[in-house]
């Protein structure tokens, strides 16, 4: 009966350690990619500093719109905020020059970031704007493109209420008018066909038809190949084919860091799968997880960087208890194989072999702490500078708390209840509301004004005649003079303002610079703010 045991035993723990094997090796590729992240960022920035000296040194206004364009096109899924300042200089420079074509793609160019970034009303508004009156074939092709990507964007963040299925028909319409402008049989227009078959018939069959053919015609380092290989990944899953389905998102996921596209999806998706599918897998989950977080910030995504923040802590609360788990299964073993050293001699071989991958996990975790000692050392150097205005976002932080307390309360309900695609759903459709932006501007407006009554006064004093700033009507600060209360608070840079108040950089840039304009002392005047009591 022993004997039998222990051949049942070695059984086991080898099926385990193959399985494991071959998931080591089917996200190989993928780590390799990752650990040289870099290297693709600075083929990148090259090219960028090439264009960008292009532009310095170009006069002629026309050749320099075909080099905003481009700008624009190499930033659009890189980094948002600077994709939108060519946009705008696009626009401008079309303006001026009189160009109508390019003025029409610059207002594409602005309507698509702004879906990108979940202003979707604003993004249709700019759209519906465009004059479409001769236009030429690729003109009406990127139309038709920014009007997919518009719907498409608002039909998955509109998951679950009744406003879906108005912007799904939308989003299929377009898809099947830049079916007619692009050329046929090339890869973009089998992908675009391969998703009105998926979305228009939900014909799986069909659709890893055509996605399979643009994955095969197009370059692995683009985003059609990247957006086929999602497609693909998506087909298998409904179909329940996980292997492949697992097989593509790697690809996927591959692809987004070659070219390199930080607006990207498929690396957080595949992480929050293998997490779902097993909880030892949460180590490497929260390891792409924070690759993806940097992604999003170093994009500027504020939607991304918040659904990303909520998923990490419960994959690493896993991922620590299996660590301590670890080490007391690792103790129970050592003493069992010190009484049964030659029975179970074998079976010492994989011990070792679990010690070995313990360890590399204990360094992981090591490295990943440094980290966040770090991260804390800055965040504590950054209150002290504010300890005394803390109670002004006290409230704020308290009703987020309570919100992730709720979320993870659902997160433990779904998975006990084992309803974890809908709770992928519920994460998937996690947005930052224009409502929470305006109760936080009310909240700061509030706690502001209490601390500081004579504010307003004292900095109307600054300006000149005839360019004072009023308040609102509802007794609220207006953009101006909630970017100087900050300046007022020590927040100086114009990045950590845009941050708090969700704008660009840019725009902050515009308004401190319109203020100086309007100062009785243009050179001073944001140390007078400062200055003031």
């Amino acid at each position: 009966m022993r004997r039998a045991f222990c051949v049942i035993f070695f059984l086991v723990v080898s099926l385990c350690y193959a399985q494991a094997a071959i998931t080591d090796e089917m996200l190989a590729p993928l780590d390799s990619v990752l650990s040289h992240r870099n290297d693709y960022m600075h083929k990148k920035e090259l090219r960028l500093d090439k264009l960008r000296h292009s532009i310095r040194y170009t006069r002629d206004g026309h050749k320099l719109l075909a080099l905003y364009e481009k700008m624009y096109d190499e930033y659009y899924t890189y980094r948002f905020d600077s994709a939108m300042s060519y946009a705008k200089r696009e626009h401008e420079l079309a303006v001026s020059l009189g160009d109508r074509r390019y003025t029409t793609l610059s207002q594409l160019h602005r309507a698509l970031l702004l879906a990108t970034s979940g202003y979707y009303s604003e993004a249709e508004h700019l759209f519906q704007s465009v004059d479409t009156t001769g236009m030429d074939r690729q003109l009406w092709f990127t139309y038709n493109w920014t009007g997919l990507w518009i719907y498409s964007y608002w039909s998955g963040y509109s998951q679950g209420n009744d406003f879906v299925a108005v912007y799904d028909k939308k989003r299929d319409e377009y898809i099947q008018r830049s079916l007619s402008y692009a050329d046929k049989g090339s890869a973009l227009w089998c992908y675009l066909y391969a998703e009105l078959i998926y979305y228009r018939d939900h014909d799986l069959k069909t659709s890893l038809h055509y996605y399979g053919l643009a994955e095969r015609r197009a370059p692995k380092a683009s985003r059609t190949y990247a957006s086929a290989t999602y497609g693909l990944a998506r087909c298998y899953k409904e179909m329940g084919q996980m292997q492949r389905y697992e097989y593509w998102s790697i690809r996927s996921a591959i692809s987004d860091q070659l070219c390199p596209l930080k607006e990207n999806l498929s690396l957080q998706e595949l992480a929050m799968h293998l997490f779902q599918k097993d909880e030892r897998n949460a180590e490497r989950a929260s390891r792409y997880l924070y690759f993806s977080l940097d992604d999003a910030q170093f994009y500027h995504n504020k939607l991304r960087i918040l659904g990303i923040s909520e998923k990490l802590p419960g994959i690493m609360a896993v991922y620590e208890r299996q660590l301590y788990h670890g080490k007391q299964v690792r103790t129970r073993q050592n003493y069992l194989l010190g009484v049964l050293a030659v029975v179970l001699l074998c079976a010492l071989v994989v011990i070792l072999r679990q010690n070995k991958k313990l360890n590399r996990k204990e360094r992981e975790v090591s490295r990943q702490n440094d980290l966040l000692t770090q991260m804390n050392q800055q965040l504590t150097q950054a209150n002290s500078r504010r300890e005394k205005y803390m109670r002004l976002f006290m409230d704020l932080c308290a009703l987020y708390i309570g919100k992730l307390n709720n979320y993870q309360k659902l997160v433990v309900r779904k998975i006990k209840a084992h309803q974890e695609g809908e709770l992928v759903q519920k994460a998937n459709s996690t947005k930052l509301t224009e409502s929470e932006a305006i109760e936080f501007n009310s909240r700061f407006d509030k706690a502001f004004m209490e601390l500081f009554p004579t504010f307003v006064d004292q900095f109307n004093a600054l300006l000149c005649q005839g360019k004072k700033v009023e308040v609102s009507s509802k007794g609220g600060l207006t953009t101006e003079l909630r970017i100087y209360a900050l300046v007022r608070l020590g927040v100086d840079e114009s990045v950590e303002i845009a941050t708090l108040l969700f704008y660009s950089p840019q725009t902050i840039y515009n308004y401190r610079t319109a203020m100086r304009k309007r100062a009785i002392n243009p050179d001073t005047f944001e140390d007078d703010v400062r200055a003031l009591r």
